[in-house]
């Protein structure tokens, strides 16, 4: 069976999201970003969460998430993106791990709607951005510890002897392979 519930805000009943899950799941919000979002700033206590029909079939349970979508307008005044039904889902490792390309927050949905970045803000990301032209987004400081790890990497280990077996090997294998763990202990 599949349920078609539509969660919205206690002080905002307009303001809210309508989706479908298979079987009949109390305690289920959405799975949406912007829902999420909402439930993890307002907590589920903020919520009410509405079993609006429930269906046998998930064509029957698509075509009705759809058609409570746009008559309750939940993605004008809500937290749905899609307009329902068979739209793919944009978890986030399916986003990194099959290059999904991510949905864009438009319009009043958008923090920054409405609002201009200063001079200020504009002049520092411009900075932040030049000579990063492979890897973008690293900064100094991380070149430093990428550069220390290197030397790291590059200085000799320091060896030891098994004195059971007489093996040479690294401290840290050592210890934990030999000496007391050794095989030729027993």
């Amino acid at each position: 069976m599949y349920c078609i519930y539509h969660t919205y805000k206690k002080d905002e009943p307009k303001k809210g999201y309508v989706g479908m899950t298979n079987g009949n799941r109390p305690g289920y919000y959405g799975s949406g970003i912007l829902i999420k979002r909402a439930l993890k700033k307002y907590g589920k206590e903020a919520f009410i969460n509405l079993i609006l029909d429930r269906v046998e079939s998930p064509e029957e349970a698509c075509e009705l998430e759809r058609y409570y979508i746009r008559k309750l307008r939940t993605r004008e005044t809500g937290y749905n993106i899609h307009p329902g039904g068979n739209n793919p889902h944009f978890h986030i490792d399916e986003v990194w791990n099959k290059g999904i390309e991510c949905p864009q927050i438009t319009g009043n949905k958008n923090g920054m709607y409405g609002k201009t970045q200063s001079k200020e803000s504009k002049e520092i990301m411009s900075e932040a951005k030049k000579g990063n032209t492979i890897r973008k987004g690293l900064t100094k400081e991380t070149d430093e510890s990428i550069a220390r790890m290197a030397e790291k990497l590059r200085r000799p280990k320091k060896r030891v002897s098994c004195p059971n077996c007489g093996k040479i090997g690294a401290v840290g294998l050592m210890k934990r392979y030999h000496f007391d763990n050794c095989k030729q202990l027993n």
